[in-house]
């Protein structure tokens, strides 16, 4: 039975965010100190970052560096569609 909230989050160590990111493990924890990248989060004795916390700031670093140099965002390939059930603006005609 699949759970209703969905699949699970996967979590990265330290060793795989810096990887993921293109910095040293020390320089990943200097930029955790300073508030540049999210914090992570203590299971049990391990430090973890959840995937989606590390893409976001990926993109978001992405998203900076287009504005920055004038580029084009990237065009979001999954469509966004209505909520099932919200309501739909009215539009006069006529």
């Amino acid at each position: 039975m699949q759970d209703a909230v969905g699949p699970l989050p996967k979590f990265l160590s330290r060793d795989q965010t810096a990887e993921w990111i293109g910095v040293s493990t020390r320089t990943l924890s200097r930029m955790v100190a300073a508030g540049e990248f999210p914090s992570p989060l203590r299971l049990r004795s391990k430090l973890r970052w959840p995937e989606d916390a590390v893409r976001n700031w990926m993109d978001g670093k992405l998203r900076e560096f287009n504005a920055r140099n004038g580029l084009v965002p990237p065009v979001d390939p999954a469509p966004v569609r209505p909520i099932k059930g919200a309501a739909r603006p009215r539009v006069k005609v006529g």
